[in-house]
């Protein structure tokens, strides 16, 4: 998992990626006392909107997941989100003129990062070789749960200041998407697995049943 094969092609990449994402989804914690903060009007409804936006995201990485590919998925939902909460950090300045956008941005940020989870988990899933897979994705995953606790207290601490918190998880955000290119990591799809294409897979017939067995 940490040898140098592995290293600074699969596994560093991956927990920035992991680190980013959850640090930007602990927003989605706060985000009732922050429509509230940025002066909203029902900010339960717009919570429920906000909730409803993952819908739509998880739609969207269905269709485009094997589409586009993994790694552009990712990339692309990740600075979109990014780039939404850039827009709802300038409504923010604004919020009785700029409601609307506010609204609508902080939407479109969810379901952009409900996208990136969705690519991330195939990805992460993919590029482990087998023997260490289910220890790799527990790995990510446990960076992503210490970035899950970190951000609760950079959320509590300015809260008071949306603008500061909206830009601080989209910085955090934008910083991760780069990871993946940065790091050349690479992207599985329509590719084989690790470790699989050095199977020979053969079928036979036994007991009216065919089954398949490595050869």
């Amino acid at each position: 998992l940490y040898g140098k094969t592995l290293l600074y092609n699969v596994t560093l990449p991956l927990q920035i990626v992991w680190f980013s994402m959850s640090f930007g989804s602990g927003l989605c914690t706060w985000i009732t006392k922050l429509f509230e903060e940025i002066g909203l009007s029902d900010i339960y409804l717009q919570s429920l909107y906000f909730a409803l936006a993952n819908i739509p995201g998880n739609a969207l990485a269905t269709v485009l997941v094997d589409r586009v590919g993994r790694k552009a998925l990712l990339f692309g939902s990740m600075t979109s989100a990014a780039l939404c909460l850039g827009l709802a950090a300038h409504g923010a300045n604004d919020a009785e003129a700029r409601q609307l956008q506010v609204i609508l941005s902080s939407c479109a940020f969810h379901s952009f990062l409900v996208t990136g989870w969705c690519a991330l988990s195939v990805m992460t899933s993919e590029l482990f070789p087998t023997s260490i897979r289910g220890t790799g994705m527990g790995v990510c995953s446990g960076v992503g749960r210490i970035a899950g606790i970190l951000v609760q207290y950079v959320n509590g601490a300015f809260i008071d200041q949306p603008l500061v918190l909206l830009l601080t998880a989209a910085t955090c955000m934008m910083t991760g998407a780069f990871a993946p290119i940065i790091c050349k990591l690479q992207d599985m799809t329509d590719k084989h697995l690790f470790e699989i294409p050095s199977m020979a897979m053969g079928v036979v017939e036994g007991d009216g049943q065919a089954v398949h067995k490595i050869v």
